[in-house]
């Protein structure tokens, strides 16, 4: 039972980070191709992806449960099997989803403020080419009066 709960929590974890991570995974690399060229936004967007991924399934997956029942010695591990009720299995899977979304808003929040570390490094730097380009903000506004003759 306690092997079900674990993989239970894990496959969880893992289907809810790979949703999360194919849902921003156009949104980030929007927001770092405003600061960074194609080549290096589009990687980072990728990388990010994998990272959310893999901190969702480290973040949610029980572990802990599991090692506790590895670590109990063999003649508990009946009575630890039985505790496993509905109850403890709703809480679980309440854990599981609020230790994955914790876990992936810190990383988001880490990679936005090294984002932007990045950026203000780079700009300082000789390494323009890995900047985006600024846009054109159209053409330029005419100076003279508008004049209407009737």
């Amino acid at each position: 039972m306690v092997i079900l709960l674990f993989t239970a929590s894990f496959l969880l974890s893992l289907a809810v980070s790979y949703v999360i991570a194919k849902l921003f995974r156009e949104s980030a690399e929007g927001f770092l191709s405003r600061f960074f060229a194609r080549p290096l936004s589009a990687a980072a967007a990728k990388y990010l992806e994998f990272v959310i991924v893999f901190v969702g399934v480290t973040s949610g997956t029980r572990i802990h449960l599991l090692q506790d029942y590895i670590d109990a010695p063999p003649w508990n591990r009946p009575e630890l099997a039985a505790q496993l009720t509905q109850e403890v299995w709703a809480l679980s899977i309440y854990h599981t989803l609020v230790d994955l979304f914790y876990g992936i808003v810190w990383l988001l929040v880490v990679f936005a403020f090294l984002a932007l570390a990045a950026f203000f490094y780079l700009r300082r730097s000789h390494w323009t080419s890995l900047l985006a380009k600024a846009e054109p903000t159209g053409a330029p506004e005419d100076t003279r009066p508008v004049t209407t003759d009737l």
